[in-house]
């Protein structure tokens, strides 16, 4: 994971999704794994994945609010209607995250 994060760093994004493939493979409930998978599946614009992996971390932990700041960044970034509006409500659950902090 470490190096996936190195990686990351180094803008290799390619490289983190093989990295990061690896870490799930041996534990697939890696909530930062599937964070760091789906940032760098969003800079590669592989957006549905990147949506994909982000929902699979909230599933896991939902009381993560950088989760959903990140899912509702992806969903504001695609400009669709229905992709906008959930951008909104995962913003409002970040907010309501952090402010219940």
């Amino acid at each position: 994971y470490r190096r996936a994060v190195s990686y990351f760093e180094l803008k290799q994004y390619e490289k983190v999704v093989q990295d990061v493939n690896d870490v799930l493979a041996l534990d697939p409930n890696s909530i930062s794994a599937r964070a760091l998978l789906g940032k760098a599946l969003k800079v590669l614009c592989e957006y549905k994945k990147a949506e994909e992996q982000l929902t699979i971390a909230i599933l896991l932990d939902e009381t993560m609010a950088t989760l959903y700041t990140e899912r509702g960044d992806l969903r504001f970034r695609t400009g669709l209607k229905n992709k906008l509006i959930e951008a909104i409500y995962d913003f409002d659950k970040a907010i309501r995250i952090l402010e219940s902090k």
